[in-house]
């Protein structure tokens, strides 16, 4: 995707205006300054150990990660941006609030290229099935947006080390089945190995 998907994604946000969770842990002043540019796009709800001087509509709480989810799920708020609190215990809330596992995405932009990248906690994507179903939910989220995603699969090598040890050899297997099983299920896909140089124009 170029730079146009990052536009059309803040076009989208300011005709929306939805109201948007933020969490918030320890604020200082440059972290609180930081949230100004988001009001362009958004109806903001701090949630975090914030004091009454906030600037913002804000909920005070000692467990903001709890509280987020807890918004997101009664549909207090449109969204929930984790800011700067914990992963581990907001992805923790999360899974157990909605009980789906949690698998998350992120959305990079390098010199006018934009592409979603996954996975991307430490605990996901351990087996073929989790990182198939990264690439298949990320590739029905550009779907849906009115993008036609093309998907590069990356592994542990590249092809010429196949044989070298053990584990490039799974990692290289593994890439391939990935990239098989999604072109089976109607996504463009292909595995480029290790050499994340060639995935420009991936999406």
């Amino acid at each position: 995707m170029d730079a146009s998907f990052i536009k059309s994604l803040q076009d989208r946000a300011e005709k929306t205006r939805a109201r948007i969770g933020i969490g918030i842990w320890n604020p200082d002043r440059e972290l609180m300054a930081s949230l100004h540019s988001a009001e362009r796009f958004a109806e903001l709800l701090v949630v975090g150990n914030v004091d009454e001087s906030c600037p913002y509509e804000h909920i005070c709480t000692d467990e903001p990660w709890k509280e987020l989810v807890r918004l997101l799920a009664n549909g207090v708020i449109d969204g929930a941006v984790r800011g700067n609190l914990p992963a581990g215990r907001t992805m923790r809330a999360l899974a157990e609030e909605f009980r789906l596992p949690v698998r998350r995405l992120a959305l990079l932009e390098l010199s006018g290229w934009a592409f979603l990248l996954g996975p991307v906690g430490i605990d996901e994507g351990e087996t073929v099935q989790d990182r198939l179903d990264l690439l298949l939910g990320g590739s029905k989220l550009l779907q849906n947006m009115g993008v036609l995603p093309r998907a590069a699969v990356l592994s542990g090598g590249r092809r010429e080390d196949r044989g070298r040890c053990e584990r490039v050899d799974r990692s290289l297997l593994e890439g391939d089945q990935i990239a098989a099983r999604a072109l089976k299920a109607g996504i463009d896909a292909e595995h480029k190995g290790i050499l994340i140089e060639n995935c420009r124009g991936d999406d």
